[in-house]
C-alpha cells in the first residue's frame, strides 16, 4: 500500500465496522470513506470489509489488520517523538 494516508481511516473502519461512524470520527463525509474503502481495497487486493444485512464483517485480512495496524501506527508515531541527547 502506497497511501499511507488511508490508515488512520482503515482502522477507523475496522474498528467500527461502520462507514458513516468513521466518517464523523474522521470529520469526513460518509461518501469520502465509501471512496477511501475502495481505495482501501483495491490496495490490499482484498475487500477488507463484508456487507452482510446492515452489518460489516471482517475478512480474514480485516481481522489480520485489526489486530497490526494500531501496534504499527503507535510505533510509527513514535518515531516523531524528541530523541534524548546523550552528551
Amino acid at each position: 500500500m502506497n497511501n499511507y494516508k488511508l490508515l488512520p481511516a482503515l482502522i477507523s473502519i475496522l474498528q467500527t465496522r461502520n462507514l458513516t461512524e468513521s466518517a464523523k470520527n474522521l470529520n469526513v463525509t460518509q461518501s469520502a470513506m465509501s471512496k477511501t474503502l475502495t481505495q482501501v481495497r483495491q490496495a490490499f487486493n482484498d475487500p477488507i470489509v463484508i456487507r452482510e444485512g446492515s452489518l460489516f464483517v471482517l475478512t480474514h485480512r480485516g481481522e489480520q489488520l485489526k489486530s497490526q495496524l494500531p501496534v504499527l501506527m503507535r510505533q510509527l508515531d513514535d518515531l516523531y517523538l524528541p530523541g534524548l541527547m546523550d552528551p
